[in-house]
C-alpha cells in the first residue's frame, strides 16, 4: 500500500487589489486555514497573500509545478508521489467569453492581486491552473476555491461526483490510500455572483471575519463540534478521519441554511491514463486524518447474502432509503418535485410505466425523507405517515390495515405491553428458542427479526397480528397471555373498522376528522401502492367501488383539504379505468366532480433517469458496501443497456444483484478480496438483457440435473 509521506499546501489569500475591488476577509481566511493545515493537520505551507499573489508571482508558481516543484522555506523542493497536496485560493473570481471557452461556455479566471479589469492579460485562466495542478506527480491532490464563478473549473475538468460510503470502513480506507485522487470543492456554482459596477463578485462583507465558505470549512478542519453540540460534526470525526466527501457534505448542508444563491460543488476530474489509452476517474479519496487516528481501529465490513445493496426485482421500501439513490431532484425539487406536489394537493397519482420506479419513489424516497424531516426540529411542516397499503384482493382490509393506528391511538402506546418481543427479536436466535424451532421456522424467524427491527411502530401491530402463531412459540407461558391479549385486541379492532368502512361511505372521513382535530397541524399522508390491483387483483366490484368512494368522499371534505394527503401509485395504462371508474353512476355526485378534478391537478409523472441519475443508482449502493465498480467502461456499459429502454430498472436491479452475488461467491472461495465487481462479471452474466434470462436458464438446468 502507498504511504503517504508528506503533506504540503498552497494557501492564496487576496484582498488589497490594486485596480478592482478590494476585499475583507480573503487574507484572515487563507491565513487561518494555513495555520489550521499546519498545526493540526501537520502540513508544510506555501503563503502567498496580497502583493505576494502578483500575477508575475502567479506566473512563477505554475512554472515551478509544472517543474514539479514548490518552495518552502526560501527554497525549491521536488514534489513526490507519495506527497498530499491541498491548493487553496481565497480572492476574486471573474468570468468572461474568452478563447479557451469549454464548449461556448464563458471561461473562468482568478484574478491576481494586480489584475486590471480592462486586460486580460493580467488574469490567471482557470484552465491554465486546473491543468498544472492536475500534472503534478503528487498522490492525493484537492483544490479549494473560495471564488466568485468557481464552479467554472468544473467545466474544465469534465468531472462527476463519485460514489463514497456514508461510513468510513478498514477497506474503504485502504482502497482510498491506495489509489491516486484528484478532487476540487468550490463555494459557487459556474454562474453565481453578486455583482457591482465592475462585474466583479462581492466575496464576503459584513462584520465576519470569514466568508461563509470559509467559516465552515476551518470549523471541520479544526475538528470543532462545539463539545459534541454539533452532532454532523461529532458524527464525521467519530472515526478519526475527515474525507474529502464527508467535509463536502457538511459545508453543502451549512451553507444551505445561511447562503442564498451559493451552492458549493463536489467534482472528481478526469485523468488520462497513457496506459489504456481513456480517461478515467481515479479511485482514491482525500482525507484528513486527525491526530489520534489510528488504521486499525476502523471497523471491517462482512459481506454476505444479506448486505447485498439492490433489490433486484423488488421495490425499495423506506427502511432500504439509504441505499436509494438517483431520484433526489425529482423527489426534492422545490417547485416541482414530489414532496411540493404532495404538499399542495389533497391527491397525488404518480403515474410512469411498469418498472419506472413508481412504488421506490414513494416509499423510499418520499416518506423516508418525510419522516426524516420531522426528527428536524426546525422542520415546518409537520407530518404523521401511515404506512403504505397495497389493495390487493380485499381492499377494504388493506385500508382499514393503515388507519387502525388513527382508528385506535392508543394502540402504540400498548405496545409496551408485549415490550418483551423487543427482547425476543434481537439480531439472532437466542438458545433458549432455538428447541422450540424448525428449521422453516428459524428462516422465518431471521425474515421477522430483520422487518422487526426496521419498522415503525404501527407496523409492529400488524406483525404482531399477522404472525402470532409463530411469535407464541417463542415466548414463555405469561408472555403468551400478554400477546394474545395485545392480539385480540388488535383483530377486534380491525374487524369492527372493516365493518365500519363497508357499511358507511363517510367513515373514513370521519376517522380522519377525529383524528386531525386531536392534532390540528399535522398532516396525515396515506399511501395507495400499485393501486392497479384494484382492477388486476380485487374481484369484487362493490368492494372496489366502496373503497374509491371512501377515498373520494375524504377528499371533497373541505375539514380535510388542509391535512389529508392521499398517494397513488399507478401504472399509466391503468388510469382511465380508475379516473373514470363510476363516472357515469355518480357524475352528478359533488363528490365525484372533486374526485376527476383532484385527479387531474394531482397526476405526477415518474420520467426516466437520466444518465447521472442511473450512474447514482448503479455506484452508491455499492459503495455504501465497500463495493467499486472496475472502470467507468463497465458503468457506462450498463447505462447503455437501459437508458433507452422504458422499465428497465427491475432490470437493472436484478443484474446488479447478480454481480454482486458473483463476487461475494469468488470472495467466499478466496478467488479475489479487492472488492471490485469487474467488466468479466457482467460479461458472464449476460448483461442486463439477458441476466435474468440466464439466471432462469441456470436454476431450470440445476433443478432438471
Amino acid at each position: 500500500m502507498v504511504r503517504i509521506k508528506r503533506n504540503l499546501a498552497i494557501i492564496i489569500g487576496i484582498d488589497r487589489y490594486l485596480h478592482i475591488p478590494k476585499l475583507k476577509n480573503a487574507v484572515f481566511d487563507a491565513q487561518e486555514l494555513a495555520d489550521v493545515l499546519q498545526e493540526k493537520h501537520n502540513y508544510q505551507v506555501l503563503r502567498l497573500f496580497d502583493e505576494l499573489a502578483t500575477k508575475e508571482k502567479f506566473s512563477q508558481l505554475l512554472e515551478n509545478l509544472q517543474n514539479n516543484k514548490i518552495e518552502l522555506e526560501g527554497k525549491l523542493t521536488q514534489i513526490e508521489k507519495s506527497d498530499r497536496l491541498l491548493f487553496y485560493f481565497a480572492g476574486h473570481g471573474f468570468d468572461e467569453e474568452a478563447e479557451d471557452s469549454e464548449e461556448g461556455k464563458p471561461a473562468g479566471y482568478f484574478m491576481p492581486q494586480d489584475a486590471d479589469a480592462n486586460d486580460n492579460k493580467t488574469w490567471l485562466s482557470m484552465k491554465k491552473v486546473y491543468e498544472t495542478l492536475t500534472e503534478l506527480h503528487c498522490h492525493h491532490l484537492l483544490i479549494i476555491l473560495d471564488c466568485c464563478f468557481a464552479g467554472r473549473i468544473s467545466w474544465v475538468s469534465k468531472g462527476r461526483n463519485a460514489a463514497r460510503p456514508r461510513k468510513l470502513y478498514k477497506q474503504n480506507y485502504d482502497r482510498f490510500i491506495k489509489h491516486s485522487t484528484q478532487q476540487i470543492i468550490t463555494s459557487a456554482g459556474h454562474d453565481e455572483k453578486a455583482l457591482d459596477s465592475f462585474r466583479f463578485g462581492k466575496r464576503g462583507g459584513g462584520d465576519n471575519k470569514h466568508s461563509p465558505f470559509a467559516y465552515f470549512l476551518l470549523k471541520i478542519l479544526k475538528a470543532d463540534s462545539n463539545r459534541g453540540n454539533d452532532k454532523f460534526i461529532e458524527a464525521i470525526i467519530d472515526d478519526k478521519v475527515i474525507t474529502v466527501h464527508e467535509l463536502f457534505t457538511y459545508l453543502q448542508n451549512e451553507l444551505g441554511k445561511v447562503t442564498e444563491g451559493q451552492t458549493s460543488t463536489l467534482v472528481q476530474p478526469r485523468k488520462y491514463d497513457k496506459e489504456i489509452g481513456e480517461y478515467v476517474f481515479l479511485k482514491g479519496e482525500y482525507i484528513f486524518p486527525l491526530a489520534n487516528f489510528k488504521r486499525d481501529k476502523l471497523e471491517e465490513f462482512k459481506l454476505d447474502e444479506n448486505t447485498n445493496p439492490y433489490k433486484g426485482l423488488a421495490s425499495f421500501d423506506a427502511k432500504d432509503s439509504q441505499l436509494f439513490y438517483g431520484r433526489k431532484q425529482l423527489i426534492e425539487e422545490p417547485k416541482e418535485g414530489l414532496i411540493a406536489k404532495v404538499s399542495e394537493n389533497p391527491l397525488t397519482v404518480v403515474l410512469g410505466v411498469s418498472g419506472s420506479g413508481k412504488s421506490s419513489l414513494v416509499k423510499a424516497g418520499l416518506i423516508s425523507k418525510l419522516r426524516s424531516e420531522q426528527e428536524k426540529e426546525a422542520s415546518q411542516d409537520k407530518w404523521y405517515v401511515l404506512n403504505p397499503i397495497r389493495p390487493g384482493e380485499v381492499p377494504l382490509t388493506a385500508l382499514a390495515r393503515a388507519i387502525l393506528p388513527i382508528k385506535n391511538v392508543n394502540l402504540v402506546n400498548e405496545l409496551t405491553q408485549v415490550k418483551f418481543l423487543d427482547n425476543l427479536l434481537d439480531l439472532k436466535i437466542k438458545p433458549e428458542q432455538e428447541s422450540k424451532l424448525n428449521d422453516e421456522s428459524k428462516d422465518f424467524f431471521n425474515i421477522l427479526v430483520k422487518a422487526w427491527s426496521g419498522e415503525i411502530p404501527e407496523a409492529k401491530i400488524l406483525l404482531i397480528l399477522d404472525n402470532f402463531e409463530k411469535l407464541k412459540k417463542i415466548c414463555n407461558d405469561s408472555e403468551k397471555q400478554l400477546l394474545e391479549e395485545f392480539k385480540n385486541n388488535i383483530s377486534n379492532t380491525l374487524n369492527s373498522l372493516i365493518e365500519e368502512l363497508k357499511q358507511n361511505s363517510q367513515s373514513l372521513t370521519a376517522i380522519v376528522n377525529q383524528w386531525s382535530q386531536n392534532n390540528p397541524n399535522i398532516k396525515l399522508l396515506l399511501t395507495i401502492d400499485q393501486s392497479e390491483e384494484l382492477i388486476t387483483l380485487c374481484q369484487n366490484d362493490q368492494d372496489r367501488e366502496n373503497f374509491l368512494h371512501l377515498l373520494a368522499e375524504a377528499l371533497a371534505s373541505k375539514e380535510l383539504s388542509q391535512n389529508l394527503r392521499i398517494v397513488l401509485t399507478l401504472r399509466s395504462d391503468f388510469e382511465p379505468q380508475l379516473r373514470d371508474l363510476n363516472e357515469d353512476k355518480y357524475k352528478d355526485a359533488d363528490w365525484q366532480k372533486n374526485w376527476q378534478k383532484n385527479w387531474q391537478d394531482g397526476r405526477f409523472i415518474v420520467t426516466p433517469m437520466n444518465r447521472e441519475e442511473l450512474q447514482q443508482v448503479i455506484e452508491e449502493p455499492a459503495a455504501q458496501r465497500t463495493l467499486f465498480f472496475e472502470s467507468p467502461k463497465l458503468v457506462n456499459a450498463l447505462i447503455d443497456e437501459v437508458i433507452q429502454m422504458p422499465g428497465a430498472l427491475p432490470l437493472l436491479s436484478f443484474t446488479l444483484s447478480q454481480l454482486y452475488l458473483k463476487y461475494l461467491k469468488a470472495e467466499e472461495n478466496k478467488e479475489r478480496d479487492d472488492r471490485t465487481i469487474t467488466e468479466a462479471d457482467y460479461q458472464d452474466t449476460g448483461g442486463v438483457k439477458r441476466s435474468l434470462i440466464k439466471t432462469a436458464d441456470d436454476t431450470y438446468n440445476k433443478l432438471v440435473n
